[in-house]
């Protein structure tokens, strides 16, 4: 709210300091407050790297004012919250994860067609955990394997998960217990996805356009004109884009330009559509390129986590 008066375009690094206090007690606080907190804790890095500002018109007002915004409304109380249904055994065969980040947290947001009830839909599971600075490339996925291990082993192995947990109205669904299933192929899995008619639907506090995510399965191979590369979406072609791309995703335009299916998701953004890609599958290939190798090849333990560790018991032991 201090924000909010002060205008955005004339924020004084004391402003943001000020809120560390409270940031730090909300990241402490109840999973139930979680969102609000990984976006306070983005937004208010941001706006530290950025401040001072040597002019009024260095200030990404708009991108601020779309951030001030999604957190104001991400604390306002009493929201409607979607209903949850328990769910025990069920089967759920993801065909894409989506790694997002900031500098604070690190997100797995899984794709997937998960069979309840002798029905199947598409559903979506988020996870995340809160990253120290420590934890850098491709050890940032430490953040959320400390706490989803076996679950993203598995799907870093492309394996389906006999899953337990709660599938809300949204169409997310919560994680509470996993277990390994048989190897699925992520290609077909998709392809039968895009079929399907019961998709995720969006809440109404996320209905700005720049928060649209719909995934898609391209099996084609990108066309490139004049430079710029594009798939075939309904009867036009659309934009691939990079800029959403997490290094943490394991690809890069290269792998993306000489693939002949891709899987991503529709994005609309500044009054157009465009292809967040996610995963690339080479001409020949026999798995395609993706966060599932990372996931899959990456260590047992983290070496800079182990470090830390010993460092803080020696501390401890010094103290006691």
């Amino acid at each position: 709210m201090e924000l909010g008066l002060a205008g955005l375009g004339q924020i004084e690094p004391g402003a943001v300091t000020a809120f560390d206090a409270s940031l730090g007690e909300l990241q402490l606080v109840s999973p139930a407050v979680l969102r609000p907190a990984t976006l306070l804790t983005g937004f208010h890095q941001e706006l530290l790297s950025k401040l001072p500002l040597a002019a009024l018109t260095d200030a990404p007002r708009a991108r601020w004012a779309d951030l001030w915004s999604r957190s104001l409304l991400a604390c306002l109380p009493k929201q409607p919250r979607p209903t949850e249904e328990p769910i025990e055994g069920a089967k759920l065969s993801p065909f894409m994860v989506e790694a997002q980040h900031h500098r604070n947290m690190v997100s797995a947001v899984i794709w997937g067609v998960l069979e309840h009830g002798g029905k199947q839909r598409v559903v979506r599971s988020t996870l995340s955990g809160w990253r120290v600075d420590a934890l850098a490339g491709e050890e940032s996925w430490w953040a959320v394997l400390r706490g989803f291990e076996s679950a993203l082993r598995e799907i870093g192995e492309r394996r389906a998960l006999t899953v337990s947990g709660s599938l809300c109205s949204s169409g997310d669904l919560i994680l509470k217990k996993t277990a390994p299933g048989q190897p699925i192929d992520v290609a077909q899995v998709a392809s039968a996805a895009m079929a399907l008619t019961v998709w995720p639907q969006v809440a109404p506090t996320d209905r700005h356009p720049a928060q649209l995510a719909i995934p898609l399965f391209i099996n084609s191979a990108p066309t490139r004109d004049e430079g710029v590369l594009s798939v075939p979406v309904g009867d036009g072609l659309v934009p691939i884009t990079f800029d959403r791309l997490s290094p943490l995703q394991g690809l890069d335009a290269v792998t993306v330009a000489k693939s002949d299916r891709l899987w991503g998701l529709a994005r609309f953004d500044g009054g157009a559509w465009s292809f967040q890609p996610l995963a690339a599958q080479a001409k020949g290939a026999k798995t395609p390129s993706g966060p599932w190798e990372i996931i899959a090849a990456a260590k047992k333990t983290s070496e800079t986590l182990t470090v830390l560790k010993e460092r803080a018991a020696k501390l401890l032991r010094k103290k006691s």
